[in-house]
């Protein structure tokens, strides 16, 4: 199994933070891509994989975001909707 070892804890096996434009403050996120986040969720969540979602403070005050989502946390980053390009890539 991977470990992944980090200041604040250790995460023993995978798991993965999900991200997309709807991650982004400027990420001119469109609903499309919001439903893409919420299926790419779904589907790695049903395969037993621990995931959480990082979303704009904007979107979803209070949530998850990119800049409160601790890297030690995850074994794998995965983002959602393209195209993937841009100064905040």
């Amino acid at each position: 199994m991977p470990s992944v070892t980090g200041t604040a804890r250790t995460v023993t096996g995978t798991r993965v933070l999900l991200t997309g434009w709807p991650s982004f403050v400027h990420g001119e996120a469109t609903a499309g891509d919001v439903l893409a986040m919420e299926a790419v969720h779904q589907a790695i969540t049903a395969s037993g994989t621990e995931c959480d979602m990082a979303w704009s403070p904007v979107l979803r005050p209070g949530g998850l975001s990119l800049e409160g989502a601790d890297p030690a946390t995850y074994t794998h980053l995965v983002f959602a909707c393209g195209p993937l390009h841009g100064e905040q890539v």
